[in-house]
């Protein structure tokens, strides 16, 4: 576990972002973050704890958390992800029936009690549940692979 080697992993990317921002002329307020699962995870944990983002997209990974305070989130922009059909990390939390990490996870309800405790709103019409948001089918010829349909 990387807390047990001393590894501030909050710390390391919080660093990097910081760095390629100031590397490439990028004001404060235009560094935004996306991450999925254990990604979307830790980019929430750097919005909490650093933000250093102006905004990050959380896709299918809760704010996995105990503490009760984001106070680093005000005034940050968070847009989280998740389908309710996720077997490995469910929505409402727990252990999912087909993850491999058998890790018991906070639930999505655990993440926006923690947000609104920032003082970050919901915006109207911005909850809500459907089964399936999309799929999109990419060919990419010489990516290294056999070059037909995927």
């Amino acid at each position: 576990m990387p807390a047990e080697e001393g590894i501030d992993d909050v710390h390391y990317v919080a660093a990097a972002a910081t760095t390629l921002a100031h590397r490439y002329g990028i004001g404060t307020g235009h560094v935004y973050g996306l991450g999925h699962s254990n990604g979307a995870m830790m980019l929430q944990r750097v919005v909490c704890e650093a933000g250093v983002f102006e905004g990050i997209v959380a896709v299918a990974g809760p704010l996995n958390l105990a503490e009760s305070s984001c106070m680093a989130a005000r005034g940050r922009q968070v847009l989280a992800v998740h389908g309710e059909e996720d077997a490995n990390v469910p929505v409402a939390g727990g252990v999912g029936p087909r993850g491999i990490s058998h890790v018991a996870f906070q639930s999505e309800a655990h993440s926006q009690a923690l947000m609104r405790g920032a003082g970050c709103g919901v915006l109207p019409a911005a909850v809500g549940t459907i089964r399936s948001l999309f799929q999109i089918r990419h060919q990419c010829p010489g990516a290294g692979l056999d070059d037909g349909p995927i």
